[in-house]
């Protein structure tokens, strides 16, 4: 029974709408791996119950591969974040410096290819 009430909560605790910011996608897994633990030891040896430890197996598997995909997801939108910066419009004959990261090369452009629409390409 155990195995069954664990493997529901961590099917649902990260569905929940509390503020869990940093925490969300991480929250399955002691819950799914202590559930699937339990459900190891329901299922082995003459017990009564053994129903139940299955679909508490089976939630703590369900579980796992919901916080597997939790992780995925935070590790893709963390990577795909960028921090360039907006191109600012500066006189003509200056240059821009543009840092993408705290790691990035510097790299500069002219102020005329960085301007969109300067006058004078028209």
């Amino acid at each position: 029974m155990a195995s069954l009430v664990l493997g529901l909560l961590a099917c649902v605790v990260p569905l929940l709408p509390v503020n869990l910011d940093q925490v969300r996608a991480y929250t399955p897994f002691p819950l799914a791996v202590a559930g699937l633990a339990l459900a190891v030891v329901g299922l082995v040896g003459r017990r009564r119950g053994k129903a139940v430890a299955v679909v508490g197996a089976i939630l703590s598997v369900i579980a796992l591969a919901l916080g597997t995909i939790m992780v995925g997801n935070t590790v893709i939108d963390e990577s795909t974040q960028t921090s360039a910066p907006a191109i600012r419009h500066l006189p003509r004959g200056y240059e821009a410096t543009i840092r993408t990261g705290p790691n990035s090369p510097v790299r500069t452009c002219p102020a005329a290819t960085a301007v969109v629409g300067d006058a004078s390409s028209r």
